[in-house]
């Protein structure tokens, strides 16, 4: 990514292992990581299928730990999981995608990365993108993710490029679901 794009001078990823080994190579290349408890996917973690959602705390920290030297975990990542609570609603989802939106308009970094799950990412960019429609969706009664109206499909290793200008408030869609750095040009 470094070479076929902005070089960034901090990686975030979610507690989640796909993510921390997903962002592994990245960081080493490129000597910084980080990760935050609220990256993660919708509904956080738990064990069975979508309609029938199991609580589960979340990998132990010497586990995660484990998957990267580079990571840099949160105090409440610890031995017993990082996830405190039930499987999260699309409601409350879409209220932390507005605050991940929010924490990004205050980074000082010029160029962030986020190592971040496809339904949340998703979520994310509405927030960034269409904040009245997440607004909106948000004050409808118990919301699902198809009350959103609008969905950003975000594959495996994709890359998005945004710009937040500060001082306009705008934000410049650089790409959406590039995934060009996964096709080997020999094939």
């Amino acid at each position: 990514m470094a070479a076929n794009g902005p070089r960034p001078g901090r990686i975030f990823c979610s507690l989640m292992r796909r993510t921390i080994q997903t962002a592994h190579p990245w960081a080493h290349a490129l000597d910084v990581s980080e990760a935050r408890a609220d990256l993660h996917e919708s509904a956080g973690p738990y064990l069975g299928d979508h309609a029938d959602l199991q609580p589960h705390p979340g990998s132990a920290r010497s586990v995660l730990q484990g998957f990267s030297d580079r990571v840099v975990l949160p105090d409440s990542a610890t031995e017993q999981g990082w996830w405190p609570g039930p499987p999260e609603r699309v409601a409350d989802s879409l209220r932390r995608a507005q605050r991940v939106a929010q924490w990004l308009w205050t980074m000082d970094d010029d160029v962030v990365g986020l190592v971040i799950h496809g339904a949340f990412g998703s979520m994310l960019l509405s927030a960034l993108l269409q904040p009245g429609a997440i607004q909106a969706t948000l004050e409808r009664e118990n919301p699902s993710s198809y009350d959103i109206g609008f969905w950003y499909r975000l594959d495996t290793a994709s890359v998005t490029l945004l710009e937040l200008d500060r001082e306009s408030g705008e934000v410049t869609v650089g790409w959406i679901n590039r995934i060009d750095h996964l096709i080997d040009p020999a094939v």
